[in-house]
């Protein structure tokens, strides 16, 4: 899959996901676990691990709407954005553990030749996925219709912030944290997708999985700094009037690229 800025930023409040990565997963169980008592005991692990992963997403909601209203406010200090970042750390490694032990307690039920048959069915599937977003893609560019990420922030600090050095910094500022973003999607993708060495092997160990499980979140605190950063930055180069236009837009924004 093709990580980009937008769905990176999912990976804020999202989680589970990148330790059962595997494109079509079930499907390849339905295709290549053929003993029917197997494949249905299998299934049912998986459907209980998307449930979990569902529950837990859910509560993440939660704390995005806590999120945006905590960046919007001109009250909020670094301190209250670092406690809610802070938890949501623990409360991810704690939900990473379980689904690591739920990942491994799965893939005991597969066969080697099998496990070897689901992991080729599910790069077919995931090479698809690709050139299919890629066709999308290149269709809209070919049209003018490409995604700009955070254009209407961009816009709102133009519009509004009428000092144009102080323009200038948070222009800057906007495009320092695009960059850093597009930078970190390249390094999930390394990570996220299945053609990571951990993700596909059978043999992987609980200690493996916890690594990658951390250099994820290690990226996840990258981009937390990032926004926290952007949200001083507004506040220290704004009066109340641009602050709430320019945080009204950036939230706005943030609301299409977080689900």
């Amino acid at each position: 899959m093709i990580i980009g800025t937008i769905a990176l930023l999912t990976l804020l409040f999202g989680g589970g996901v990148e330790l059962f990565f595997i494109n079509n997963f079930d499907k390849g169980v339905k295709e290549y676990v053929i003993e029917k008592d197997r494949q249905k005991e299998i299934l049912a692990n998986l459907k209980t691990s998307k449930k979990l992963i569902s529950n837990f997403n859910k509560e993440r909601e939660k704390q995005y709407k806590l999120f945006k209203k905590l960046n919007v406010s001109h009250e909020t200090t670094k301190g209250d954005l670092v406690d809610l970042f802070d938890d949501l750390y623990k409360e991810r490694v704690t939900h990473q553990e379980v689904m690591i032990d739920k990942r491994l307690s799965v893939i005991k039920k597969i066969k080697a030749d099998e496990w070897d048959s689901i992991m080729v069915f599910s790069k077919v599937s995931l090479d698809k996925q690709i050139e299919k977003e890629q066709k999308k893609l290149e269709k809209n560019e070919a049209k003018g219709k490409e995604t700009k990420v955070f254009e209407k922030t961009r816009k709102a600090i133009i519009n509004n912030v009428s000092e144009l050095g102080k323009q200038q910094v948070l222009t800057t500022g906007l495009s320092s944290m695009i960059n850093t973003f597009e930078e970190l999607s390249d390094e999930a993708e390394r990570n996220y997708v299945n053609e990571n060495d951990i993700l596909i092997r059978k043999d992987a160990t609980k200690d493996e999985l916890k690594q990658l499980a951390g250099e994820m979140n290690d990226l996840r605190r990258l981009i937390f700094d990032q926004l926290i950063e952007f949200h001083l930055l507004i506040k220290e180069n704004t009066n109340i009037t641009e602050w709430e236009k320019i945080m009204k837009a950036f939230n706005k924004e943030f609301s299409i690229t977080a689900h």
